[in-house]
């Protein structure tokens, strides 16, 4: 809901959730969130791409989102907003990950260093992280369902055919003569079944 002060809804739109689904899904690799909104803003949205210069009210605001204009309008409304919603939906997943960091990300975490650790670490610089990351989540359809019909009885003699093709005469004397052999095989079914035990037999004081 938006407000006065911060006139953006904290929800996500469906523009928002398809670029960020589609960036995650057309990656090879999982991405991090950092590497998401830094695809995102490269994709115009909305009326505009590129920074605000827009004249309102909080134009001069240090909280006005760096891309009001855009679908992704910043790294937090992302983080906070976007990819939880898509992880509730089970669209992603947060998985754990060791990443290799480029030759850039090695220089820069050298140059934050002390001249201590840097001479600590000169002959081997880590060159990977621990690093959460996301990837599309995997959807495995459910097998279906073989619902296993019960035989039909009397479809040895032409109970279930088509008849469409007989004339009114031909049809119902073929009805009838269905019905017949169905009630000469029930009577055989009967005939073939064992007779009933003593114990099935009703005692004496039943019938009494």
């Amino acid at each position: 809901m938006a407000s006065r002060f911060y006139p953006f809804a904290r929800t996500t739109t469906s523009q928002a959730r398809d670029v960020v689904r589609n960036i995650i899904r057309s990656s090879a690799t999982p991405l991090s969130t950092r590497d998401i909104f830094k695809q995102a803003v490269q994709q115009a949205t909305g009326s505009s791409a590129s920074r605000s210069t827009r004249a309102n009210p909080v134009a001069n605001d240090p909280h006005e989102p760096p891309y009001p204009d855009h679908a992704i309008r910043s790294m937090t409304y992302l983080k906070t907003i976007v990819l939880p919603e898509l992880l509730g939906r089970k669209e992603i997943e947060k998985i754990h990950m060791q990443r290799t960091l480029s030759a850039e990300e090695i220089e820069r975490r050298r140059a934050s260093m002390t001249k201590a650790a840097q001479r600590a670490h000169a002959n081997d610089p880590a060159k990977t992280i621990d690093s959460w990351v996301w990837k599309a989540r995997e959807f495995v359809p459910k097998a279906p369902v073989v619902k296993q019909e019960e035989p039909v009885f009397g479809v040895e003699v032409g109970v279930g055919e088509d008849w469409g093709h007989l004339n009114r005469r031909r049809r119902r004397a073929r009805e009838m003569s269905v019905k017949r052999d169905v009630k000469w095989m029930r009577k055989l079914q009967r005939a073939k079944q064992p007779p009933p035990s003593l114990s099935e037999l009703p005692s004496d004081s039943a019938q009494l």
